[in-house]
């Protein structure tokens, strides 16, 4: 029912961060939505930092990060459709597209995919679950002169997913077979990236993502129902010279999460966080295969 490419710690903490254009992707919700659930129509490349990489990225990327490039308009207009179906009673449906104009270019995909429920062994039970998911994001690129460019975009994603006795699932009478479990997800977020390219004095970025995500749980015995908002603010100062590399940043990073379980009876799960960050790192490069890297992070948390 659920994706973990991130192996999740206590509390819903995640060891390693995923990233888009290195933007916090999920906030804290990682051990919900995964990376499996994001459409690759956009995606140039990935990259993949194996090992801590917390001086950067914080707690989150103890165990590494996953890092989405996104392609980038071009003068030359590109658009893209997609359709797929399977065997397994399920089909997707997506288009992509992006083109520069001038100083501003835009992209934007949306995709929907749906899956039948599926008893693959024979006993009774979803293998497969029902599932209903689309997602939309447009995206806008601003040259504002030659040296400082502005990045902007939002997102949206809607799944629905249901597994559990197969009777269940389909609302079929049946005293015997009762189980079932409907996940409801709704995320909504935005990004925002400024760059000003200092030629020789290094690149200066601030970037900025919000995310807002509803979740809400019906088993056959029980009901849960919250909403997380997770914020991320950063700058940074990015200096290379010669063999040398210098990265100094301040991040500040909001975290809340809201118990709606209409239970008296329940344990109220609400929570906020509120994290501020310095980080410092530098990098050596004697040759070209060799690097040698020293970095020093602290975190001030206040619940």
């Amino acid at each position: 029912m659920r994706h973990h490419e991130c192996a999740p710690a206590r509390f819903a903490r995640k060891v390693c961060a995923n990233l888009r254009d290195g933007l916090p992707l999920f906030g804290s919700f990682a051990n919900v939505i995964g990376v499996t659930q994001i459409p690759p129509l956009d995606i140039a490349q990935i990259e993949i930092i194996k090992g801590s990489a917390s001086t950067l990225y914080g707690g989150d990327a103890i165990g590494g990060v996953i890092n989405m490039v996104t392609k980038k308009p071009t003068e030359k207009p590109v658009y893209d459709l997609m359709l797929n179906g399977e065997s397994a009673l399920a089909a997707d449906a997506g288009f992509y597209g992006a083109q520069q104009f001038g100083k501003v270019g835009f992209s934007v995909y949306g995709i929907y995919r749906y899956q039948k429920e599926k008893d693959w062994n024979g006993d009774s039970f979803t293998e497969t679950p029902l599932l209903q998911r689309y997602a939309f994001a447009p995206q806008l690129y601003f040259e504002i002169t030659e040296k400082i460019n502005l990045t902007f975009g939002i997102s949206y994603l809607h799944e629905v997913r249901t597994g559990g006795a197969i009777n269940a699932v389909r609302k079929e009478v049946d005293s015997t077979q009762t189980f079932y479990e409907r996940n409801k997800s709704e995320q909504g977020a935005s990004n925002l990236r400024l760059t000003i390219d200092l030629d020789k004095k290094g690149m200066l970025t601030i970037k900025n993502t919000q995310n807002l995500f509803i979740r809400n749980l019906s088993l056959s015995f029980f009901q849960f129902s919250g909403t997380q908002f997770a914020s991320n603010t950063e700058i940074n100062y990015n200096l290379k010279f010669k063999k040398h590399a210098l990265v100094i940043g301040l991040d500040v990073r909001y975290d809340r999460f809201i118990d709606n379980t209409k239970d008296s009876t329940a344990q109220d799960l609400s929570y906020s966080f509120l994290t501020i960050g310095s980080f410092l790192q530098y990098t050596y490069s004697p040759t070209a295969r060799t690097h040698l890297e020293a970095g020093f992070r602290v975190d001030y948390n206040r619940p």
